[in-house]
């Protein structure tokens, strides 16, 4: 049955960042708690379809997270991604960081971006030009699920990898943050009981400490 299927995919990913990417997504954390204690700015770039916009003035999320800006500065971090690791963008945003200090996360897939060559310029993948690379576990083509009839998997999941990928290092940056004795700024729903208070005490709090 396809949807069973398709959680069955699901599950095989969620298994596989456990398994293989805790290091990968505690390096990571580190750079970006290490921005945060600089007064830098968490950036995300594209990330797969719109996922980046799931990390950006969310509830329950950080403050200190931005949409990417060409002005980045050293010391910030750049989350992006790209399940090929292979398109223009993604590359070019990273080799731009790189020359102005600007650590970057990259997530891609590894089973994926082996069997293809990059279309940037350089010649290079989103995982040759990033200072950490996860592997959100998409296989070669993304899709995931075969269905009667079709000739080819259907049903992708780099989507799903890449939005839990992100909240796992987001989450991991607000516990190190906390355990350092310096919570950072979160944000509560604002469609909660007092929310749009709470969400403007914590976005004040942020500008007034960076984080």
């Amino acid at each position: 049955m396809t949807p069973v299927d398709y959680l069955t995919a699901i599950r095989n990913i969620l298994n596989h960042l456990e398994g293989t990417q805790l290091p990968a997504i505690e390096r990571a954390a580190d750079l970006m708690v290490a921005a945060l204690s600089r007064r830098g700015v968490i950036y995300c770039a594209g990330i797969g379809h719109g996922i980046q916009g799931d990390f950006i003035n969310r509830a329950g999320g950080l403050a200190a997270v931005k949409e990417y800006k060409d002005e980045c500065k050293e010391g910030d971090v750049v989350m992006l991604g790209s399940v090929s690791g292979r398109n223009e963008k993604p590359v070019s945003i990273a080799l731009a960081c790189r020359e102005k200090g600007v650590s970057t996360v990259g997530l891609t897939s590894m089973a994926y971006t082996q069997k293809v060559k990059s279309i940037h310029a350089s010649g290079l993948r989103l995982y040759e030009v990033v200072d950490v690379v996860i592997d959100n576990g998409a296989p070669y083509g993304d899709a995931a699920v075969m269905i009667k009839g079709y000739e080819h998997e259907l049903l992708p999941v780099s989507g799903v990898a890449d939005a839990v990928t992100g909240h796992m290092i987001l989450g991991r940056v607000m516990e190190k943050m906390s355990l350092a004795g310096k919570p950072a700024s979160v944000f509560m729903s604002f469609n909660r009981a007092g929310g749009e208070e709470a969400y403007k005490k914590s976005l004040a709090q942020y500008e007034s400490r960076g984080y």
